[in-house]
């Protein structure tokens, strides 16, 4: 095992020596070491077993290198790395495999592919996603899923949908989201607690 640090100096060592094989072995061992391998070393296969083991690391593929395989297996093995994905290869099916792994993934998808189906998937994996939801989708099923999965999602609750009895069903899940109880319910709340 290399101690902290260790990865750059080792990547930087191995991929500086310039073979093929050799920067294989050591994006497989840590994917950051993407960032040192020569660009003229760069294959869709080494990039791919690169975000394999890290997927954030789509960041230092070169943009001609991007392929729908290799953004794919990074978002499956990090949904972070959607926002290194370029705009035009975020599919449906990408973006709902990011959603799925953590809803906050939301904020990197495109406003024109934020269907009902993919915002409720957000927030059914990660509440709290419902800030990043475009409000004409704020159904009052999709607040209340959204509520039921993380209680400081009410925050973000259109005012006209914080109905008494979602924000009753929230507090008595997630005591907290009382302080994003309306004043005119925190009355209503409060005595009907349980």
């Amino acid at each position: 095992m290399f101690s902290c640090g260790s990865t750059k100096w080792l990547a930087s060592t191995i991929c500086s020596r310039q073979t093929p094989e050799l920067c294989l072995a050591a994006v497989q061992q840590d994917g950051l070491a993407l960032e040192y391998v020569p660009e003229e070393l760069m294959t869709p296969e080494l990039c791919l077993a690169a975000v394999r083991e890290n997927g954030n690391v789509l960041e230092y593929v070169p943009e001609e290198l991007k392929t729908p395989e290799i953004c794919l297996a990074a978002v499956q093995e990090n949904w972070n790395a959607l926002r290194y994905v370029p705009e035009e290869l975020k599919t449906p099916e990408l973006c709902m495999a990011a959603v799925r792994r953590n809803g906050d993934a939301l904020r990197f998808v495109p406003k024109k592919l934020r269907t009902p189906e993919l915002c409720l998937a957000a927030v059914q994996q990660n509440g709290y996603a419902l800030r990043f939801v475009p409000k004409k989708l704020r159904t009052p099923e999709l607040c209340l899923d959204a509520v039921q999965q993380n209680g400081y999602a009410l925050g973000y609750v259109p005012k006209k949908l914080r109905t008494p009895e979602l924000c009753l069903a929230t507090v008595q899940k997630y005591g907290y989201a009382l302080r994003d109880v309306p004043k005119e319910l925190q009355a209503y709340v409060q005595q009907n607690l349980s």
